[in-house]
């Protein structure tokens, strides 16, 4: 039970993702489906440059911000990690994370205040 809980307060405050190797969305929390708007069914590879995910592929965790195309300010500060089959074969992707867009917006708002007082 209290693991369950535990699990449960993991799931409310990170946002957790489940992929395909091949990109496709298995599963997500309320919180990343949000993020990543879900009824547009993206692939992975859409929110990642293209070294990432081939990095992910080949085994490696990879920790990296990702920005969605359909709300630019926000931020996700992820880490992504492939989860291997029996035969060592990655064949799903787990992407979990937190919001930084707050974090993000305050160091937009510094730079530009630094930039008008150089100015």
């Amino acid at each position: 039970m209290e693991f369950e809980q535990r699990l449960e307060a993991i799931s409310q405050s990170m946002l957790v993702a489940e992929f395909t190797a091949e990109g496709a969305l298995l599963t997500c929390n309320t919180a990343m489906a949000d993020f990543i708007d879900s009824t547009q069914s993206q692939p992975l590879q859409s929110l990642l440059p293209r070294n990432l995910y081939q990095q992910v592929l080949a085994g490696a965790s990879v920790e990296c911000e990702l920005r969605p195309a359909h709300q630019p300010e926000q931020m996700l500060n992820a880490t992504l990690s492939g989860l291997k089959d029996r035969q060592g074969k990655v064949n799903k992707i787990l992407l979990y994370g937190y919001d930084a867009s707050n974090r993000s917006a305050a160091i937009s708002e510094t730079l530009k205040a630094m930039q008008h007082l150089l100015s």
